[in-house]
C-alpha cells in the first residue's frame, strides 16, 4: 500500500516532464512530455492526490503521485494577472 502524504509534491506554475513509461493509463503521455501544473487538489485522502497540469503538447491528462514524474522547474513566463493583483 502506497503511504499517504498530506502535501503534495507540487506547487502551481511548477514545470514538470513524464520521466517513464505510465503502465497503467490506457492512453498515456509520451516519456519526456512537459507542462506547467495549474491545479493541485487538496489532499484529504489518497483518492484525491490528483495534480492538473496543462500540458505543452495539447493534451489533458492528471497526474497522480504514482506516476512517473519529476519537477523541473517553473514556468518560464510570469502569469497573468487579472483583475486587481
Amino acid at each position: 500500500m502506497t503511504e499517504h502524504r498530506s502535501v503534495p509534491p507540487v506547487a502551481l506554475d511548477d514545470r514538470v516532464r513524464i520521466a517513464g513509461t505510465m503502465a497503467n493509463d490506457p492512453d498515456p503521455l509520451p516519456i519526456g512530455a512537459e507542462g506547467t501544473v495549474d491545479w493541485v487538489n487538496t489532499w484529504t485522502s489518497p483518492l484525491s492526490e490528483q495534480i492538473g497540469a496543462a500540458w505543452d503538447n495539447g493534451r489533458s491528462l492528471l497526474l497522480l503521485p504514482t506516476d512517473p514524474f519529476e519537477v523541473i522547474g517553473l514556468r518560464e513566463e510570469p502569469p497573468t494577472c487579472f483583475g486587481s493583483c
